[in-house]
């Protein structure tokens, strides 16, 4: 075989078997060996001793370990959010809520009364979702490395009461429980899952080649994480997503310090979340006492019939 200075041979494989070039590669040669010895009985044996996986690869692997476990808190938490609001809702359907208010309950006091209630009552998936986590040993989110398991922690227990404060206030644009819980709960669906991959997915785009990064790419995930924030099962979604991923963005920030407590990761969810719980619950107040006001309430019908295209 001139190409190859003597017997030579080609090895056609793909990636279903990455072990085939070496043991496709020892049985030839033991054909090679036969014929030349004439001796059929001749066998050589293949021993396949791969490196042990690196630290980066082992971070890698877990990160897709973990990935099902995000998947199943982004789908099941906003449950818990239409829940909130399908429930004040119900009590305006029936007259209770105008029953304790004929009663002389304030609204500051209702409202802040089933806040509570709520944030109690969230104590249970909350706790229960933790305890879970280091059940199933999820190394990623349990994992004291780089404050992992304090930011995961205290992530889930900042949205019940952020996820409750924002349902009261979706809950003004509906007169149906059963529409506004559907609402929330699809709602919450999609920001939790959709913009936390869409957001990752632009910046491993827009670093893919350090040398030539994509500014707009970058841009457009800035903007785009920034303006979903004030939506609770998104911080949620792109606080735990972050953190499964914390060794992509050690790489893509350059920064071997980086910590679950870095704004990248999960610091500004956490402080939007903190902030949620208080502003939404003002606001609903504050959206309460303009219902009792005829044109206030006439404003608002009028911008809600816009927004929905009157399909609600």
């Amino acid at each position: 075989c001139p190409r190859f200075g003597g017997v030579g041979y080609t090895i056609s494989y793909n990636y279903t078997a990455l072990h085939v070039s070496p043991l496709f590669q020892g049985y030839a040669d033991e054909a090679i060996v036969r014929n030349y010895l004439g001796d059929d009985s001749f066998s050589a044996a293949v021993v396949i001793d791969p490196l042990p996986i690196t630290k980066v690869e082992s971070g890698f692997g877990a990160a897709e370990d973990a990935t099902a476990t995000w998947l199943l808190v982004v789908l099941s938490f906003p449950f818990i959010c239409g829940a909130y609001g399908s429930f004040v809702v119900s009590e305006r359907e029936s007259k209770a809520k105008h029953l304790q208010t004929v009663a002389g309950v304030k609204p500051s006091a209702y409202w802040f009364s089933t806040f509570l209630w709520d944030t109690m009552n969230y104590q249970f998936p909350c706790w229960i979702t933790i305890m879970l986590m280091y059940a199933f040993d999820i190394t990623v989110l349990t994992t004291t490395n780089r404050d992992a398991n304090s930011g995961v922690i205290v992530l889930i227990l900042l949205y019940g009461p952020a996820a409750a404060s924002f349902s009261y206030c979706v809950s003004f644009m509906f007169k149906n429980a059963a529409l506004c819980s559907l609402f929330i709960i699809v709602f919450g669906f999609l920001v939790a899952m959709g913009g936390p991959l869409a957001i990752f997915i632009l910046v491993i785009l827009g670093n893919e080649d350090p040398s030539n990064k994509k500014d707009n790419l970058i841009f457009a995930a800035d903007f785009l994480s920034w303006a979903l924030r004030p939506f609770p099962p998104f911080c949620l979604g792109n606080g735990l997503l972050n953190v499964i991923n914390i060794d992509a963005w050690e790489y893509l920030e350059g920064d071997d310090n980086i910590s679950a407590w870095s704004e990248t990761i999960l610091l500004a969810d956490v402080l939007f979340l903190l902030a949620e719980s208080v502003v939404y619950l003002f606001l609903a107040m504050q959206l309460d006492i303009w219902s009792s006001n005829p044109r206030a309430v006439s404003y608002w019908n009028g911008f809600v019939s816009v927004l929905t295209c009157k399909c609600f």
